[in-house]
């Protein structure tokens, strides 16, 4: 054998074997792929992944874990095998949310009742102080909530602004979830930040059957925020006649002051809502109160051309004259 031709084999074998080397999958190759076999579901791969040397609580650019994207996409088995392998069941992404929070976002019970079975913290807070629960109630999953009531979750727990779960339930009108908590001993007329009280949010977003059922549990019907906005006042801007008329029915106060003198009826006037504007002064509702800067309703309801509120308006003023 020649030696350029000995040295064009040694070449070949050189290049062959560092070939070979590149792609020898390094631990942090593994890893990659264990977060994305667990997001997808890809039970096998997983099993595979982990006997060879994955990270089981490896994290993504997010900070979430296999099993945070295991619990995010509902993959029980999944779960299931990445906590016999020891994952860490409290681990917390850049959010600071647990693999629960995940969970109980989406409503997959399984796994929530998984990772409580396996000493998930049920009262974990992220970094906006929400806990599982809080999530379970903002969005309606009335079973996921149940299994965290079960488990000794805080029902008042507060995130950072204040508000707990009862809040985040009358917010999006889970009524199913308002009633739960209630009966689990929800403080109904807990304050956020700004003051507003779940029934404040219900009258707001026009949660009717929450603003009855708490009603019904003896929520403060007059109760103000921060600006001294009562529930009332948050019908009546937002044309929840419904609400309004409940309210009413409950000893609301018709002709209550916010902080700048305004009452329901100039709320009502202001947004050119005559059927609240009527339904208020069919309630006593004084059309003559002027606001903080010396205006009535029917000021407000000249100011914004609302011809059937102005006409109903004055038949009021003449009244009262």
């Amino acid at each position: 054998m020649n030696r350029r031709y000995l040295l064009v084999i040694v070449a070949i074998v050189v290049i062959s074997v560092g070939f070979l080397i590149a792609y020898i999958p390094t631990t942090r190759d593994k890893d990659s792929k264990l977060l994305r076999a667990s997001a997808k579901g890809y039970y096998t791969s997983v099993q595979s992944l982990i006997d060879t040397g994955a990270n089981v609580n490896a994290k993504d650019n997010d900070g979430n874990t296999p099993l945070h994207l295991a619990a995010e996409k509902g993959h029980d088995k999944i779960a299931e095998l990445l906590l016999k392998s020891k994952a860490d069941v409290n681990a917390k992404d850049n959010d600071g949310e647990t693999p629960l929070h995940w969970a109980a976002q989406k409503g997959h019970d399984k796994i929530v009742d998984l990772l409580l079975n396996n000493k998930a913290d049920v009262n974990a807070k992220d970094n906006d102080g929400e806990t599982p629960l809080h999530w379970a109630a903002l969005e309606g999953h009335d079973k996921t909530a149940q299994l965290f009531l079960n488990n000794k979750a805080d029902v008042n727990a507060k995130n950072k602004h204040g508000a707990t779960a009862l809040h985040g339930a009358a917010f999006s009108g889970h009524d199913k979830i308002a009633e739960l908590l209630l009966k689990n001993k929800a403080d109904l007329n807990a304050k956020i930040k700004d003051g507003a009280t779940a029934l404040s949010l219900a009258a707001h977003y026009g949660r009717d059957k929450i603003a009855e059922l708490l009603l019904k549990n003896n929520a403060d019907v007059n109760a103000k925020d921060n600006n001294g906005w009562t529930p009332l006042h948050w019908a009546a801007r937002f044309g929840h006649d419904k609400i309004a008329e409940l309210l009413l029915n409950n000893k609301a106060d018709v002709n209550a002051k916010n902080n700048y003198g305004e009452t329901p009826l100039h709320e009502a006037a202001n947004e050119g809502h005559d059927k609240i504007a009527e339904l208020l002064l069919n309630n006593k509702a004084d059309p003559r109160i002027v606001t903080l800067v010396g205006k009535t309703a029917l000021d407000h309801a000249k100011e914004k051309e609302y011809e059937e509120t102005v006409e109903l308006l004055e038949k009021a003023m003449a009244g009262r004259s």
